[in-house]
């Protein structure tokens, strides 16, 4: 039911859209994921489940799909900037995919480029074109460029 209605309903540009959004998934007080219990870590589930497209972790193809979905397309660049911000590469040296953790922290701090996308996005201007799935072809290695960009589509037209 989230994801059905964050695909018909929210457009995160419109004052309605982002109203219907934090009503769904509004930011508990707490900053520490480890603090979240019941209602508010359900809620930060449901929009990491979102993104995830059926995947352990979310990554640069991942943020541009549901991103693109809230209509705040990300280029590539500024995806692996999100990216960036939000993996903090346990195991040594950043594996450029955001686990829940991660992704909890950094929604919870609300100053990474993420939660200015999607809970302040007046705040940050995002230069990319809509994406889907079928659009950008996975790529599992650490760092690895995806393939079938339609950023770089649009440059080389």
């Amino acid at each position: 039911a989230d994801e059905r209605m964050l695909r018909e309903e929210i457009d995160l540009m419109t004052p309605d859209g982002l109203e219907k959004f934090l009503e769904r998934f509004e930011l508990p007080e707490c900053h520490n994921p480890r603090d979240l219990e019941g209602d508010a870590r359900q809620r930060l589930l449901r929009l990491f489940d979102f993104f995830r497209l059926d995947r352990l972790s979310v990554g640069r193809r991942e943020l541009r799909i549901g991103l693109s979905r809230l209509n705040r397309a990300p280029s590539d660049a500024e995806a692996a900037r999100m990216v960036s911000q939000l993996d903090l590469g346990r195991g040594g040296g950043g594996d450029s995919r955001i686990d829940f953790e991660e992704f909890a922290l950094g929604l919870l701090h609300r100053r990474c480029d993420l939660y200015l996308a999607m809970y302040e996005p007046s705040r940050l201007e995002l230069t990319g074109v809509a994406v889907g799935p079928e659009d950008i072809a996975i790529d599992d290695r650490p760092g690895g460029v995806e393939t079938h960009d339609v950023d770089a589509r649009k440059r080389l037209s």
